[in-house]
């Protein structure tokens, strides 16, 4: 079967699924403009809402919703829910405080550390301006990372080799902090679903880091090679439980992606995101061409089905009916790279997402259509920005998502990145 037979396969067994279950619209929005594709593919009684970050509550004004409506938010937060509630809207995140809690990278560290503190690299946490940088090298050695408590793909995270350059960065500053040990090599990425009866952690893939053509910050994430396999002797399966055991204690529940980096076999946790995460929508269409059913669609059921236990029963067997049918196909070796702003003030071009082909040295525009099964050849898709928003310093300008057996990385860089200039 080709890609695109497998993927249609899929989607109309999930299209059933979602229209024997779903008994009104749900509507997801996404407030920093991580559109999923796939997401406003699945069934038109999903609706996808985007909206610049910070205008979502104007964005939730506009649009045709009705009291009632079940609204999943990527990225929920206090103000969003109180918003969607006002409104007359059921947001379908309630543990608004659990979340909140375990983005806070340091405050999350301090509960796990008499329980799990092998899980995670030596650190110390404290407010930056009061930390000994004498007693933080003890603990962690040179270089070390400093994180302070709010950032993200690499914001407010610098790997600190100096005490001139510790003073500098931490002189002043009275927010929260963690100075942990440096641990070089490749970090790797995994996503899952914590469930009060079950929990999946999918097989992790490597994240692509610290390539400044894409990225202003040192340690910045900014892109996934998503056939990468960890290399043998691994803990993998023991780091799992861990994991799991962890999400138990701070009582966490829903989608989640968990950041590790290997240290002699060993998984060392980086950091837990309490969301659904800006890898899943590729990741989900990978495992729809691969013949599986993924997370997402498991999330969106239950968040849409009732509460009883055939409900879950008859996914599941649809599931495995589904993979019965339909044979494991190989998708090569999926990648995607973000594309950050290195300016304060960047201002998109007039760039169309879709797929392009470089052909002969020449870029052609060959489909508005970015899902991953439509790459053949030497193509690759881009999601563009939206021309005319500007956006500051190290936000995301644009995905470019390609494969690697048909494109390299560097041909891709060399072909997407003048488009974007950014």
């Amino acid at each position: 079967m080709t890609r695109q037979q497998v993927f249609q396969a899929n989607m109309a067994c999930i299209h059933d699924l979602l229209d024997a279950l779903l008994d009104r619209d749900m509507v997801f929005v996404d407030k920093d403009r991580h559109k999923s594709y796939l997401l406003s593919q699945l069934a038109p009684r999903v609706r996808l809402l985007t909206g610049p970050g910070g205008t979502t509550a104007a964005a939730l004004d506009s649009a045709e919703l009705a009291p009632g409506d079940r609204v999943f938010f990527f990225k929920p937060s206090f103000q969003l829910n109180t918003s969607a509630r006002g409104r007359g809207l059921q947001p379908l995140q309630q543990d608004i405080r659990t979340r909140s809690f375990i983005e806070n990278k340091v405050r999350f560290y301090e509960r796990a550390l008499p329980t799990f503190g092998p899980l995670f690299p030596a650190a110390v946490t404290g407010t930056a301006a009061d930390m000994d940088f004498d007693r933080v090298v003890s603990k962690t050695g040179l270089p070390f990372v400093l994180q302070f408590a709010s950032g993200f793909s690499g914001r407010s995270t610098y790997l600190v080799s100096s005490r001139s350059q510790f003073r500098d960065l931490a002189a002043g500053k009275r927010r929260k902090a963690k100075a942990s040990r440096y641990v070089p090599g490749t970090v790797w990425t995994a996503n899952g679903f914590m469930h009060p009866s079950w929990f999946m952690l999918a097989p992790p893939f490597e994240q692509y880091t610290a390539d400044h053509d894409l990225t202003p910050f040192a340690l910045g994430s900014c892109g996934n090679l998503f056939a990468q396999e960890l290399p043998p002797g691994h803990d993998f399966a023991a780091f799992s439980q861990q994991v799991r055991r962890l999400l138990q204690h701070v009582a966490f529940q829903g989608f989640f992606g968990i950041d590790f980096v290997m240290q002699q076999n060993r998984c060392r946790l980086i950091e837990v995101n309490p969301r659904y995460t800006t890898t899943m929508s590729l990741e989900s269409e990978i495992s729809l061409l691969g013949g599986t059913v993924p997370c997402l669609i498991l999330d969106i059921l239950r968040l849409g089905m009732p509460a009883q236990a055939q409900g879950w029963q008859r996914v599941m067997d649809q599931v495995r009916h589904t993979q019965k049918r339909l044979k494991t196909h190989l998708v090569g070796r999926p990648a995607q790279l973000i594309v950050y702003s290195r300016h304060s003030a960047y201002t998109p071009p007039e760039v169309a997402s879709g797929v392009y082909r470089i052909q002969d040295g020449q870029l052609q525009h060959i489909s508005s259509s970015p899902f991953y099964h439509d790459l053949d050849g030497r193509a690759f898709a881009l999601l563009a920005p939206e021309p005319g928003r500007r956006i500051g310093l190290g936000y995301e300008v644009a995905r470019i998502i390609f494969d690697r057996q048909q494109i390299s990385l560097q041909h891709v860089k060399a072909a997407a990145l003048p488009l974007l200039s950014p």
